[in-house]
């Protein structure tokens, strides 16, 4: 008699599945836990929703809207992508669908821990992060580096703020209790995109 052999998921899928699941609440308060909408609650984000895409100064709409993630401390320049699916995560870097538009409120990003965020523990306060379009930048410095439990909320900042959001610890190829939460405020309003760098 043969032994049937179970087929586990790759890294990657094991990876994209703990970042969808484990992915924080975005709220503004415990007052609008009523407020999330079918999207939100698939994502397990709660609050209202996110403010209307401000559009790219190309005009594209938000399926081709182009962004880019520059970290120099990490080295990282990587593609921008709306959403956290693992499709959308094994090409780059996830923008929350329910968190808001870079410059507006607190903009989400996730990305795989073993993937392009392995170093994001790198980071140091007052480091420069970029978030870029073809036309327009937005300079964020560095304010926060914390360990979290998956499922903890992060609350909606009075500042436009960004998220660097990954499972933790940064080596692990399963499914973790952690995330590993960058908070980045802007330094820069938005203007011309810098010079690739």
């Amino acid at each position: 008699m043969g032994r049937h052999r179970r087929r586990l998921p790759s890294r990657r899928s094991v990876a994209a599945l703990t970042v969808t699941m484990g992915l924080v609440l975005l709220a503004t308060g415990p007052a609008t836990a009523g407020l999330a909408s079918p999207a939100s609650r698939m994502y397990g984000w709660v609050g209202p929703a996110r403010r209307a895409d401000p559009g790219s100064c190309a005009g594209a709409v938000v399926r081709d809207r182009s962004m880019t993630l520059r970290v120099p401390r990490m080295g990282l320049t990587a593609p921008v992508l709306d959403g956290v699916d693992p499709a959308t995560l094994d090409r780059g870097v996830g923008r929350v669908p329910a968190s808001d538009w870079p410059g507006q409120g607190t903009a989400v990003l996730a990305a795989h821990n073993i993937g392009l965020f392995h170093s994001i523990d790198q980071l140091q306060p007052g480091d420069e992060v970029v978030l870029a379009e073809a036309c327009r930048a937005w300079v964020y410095a560095v304010a926060e580096r914390k360990v979290i439990n998956a499922g903890d909320p992060v609350y909606r900042a009075d500042i436009p703020t960004l998220v660097l959001l990954t499972c933790w610890p940064l080596d692990a190829n399963y499914t973790t209790p952690h995330r590993y939460l960058v908070t980045a405020t802007l330094r820069v309003p938005a203007g011309p995109a810098p010079a690739p760098g």
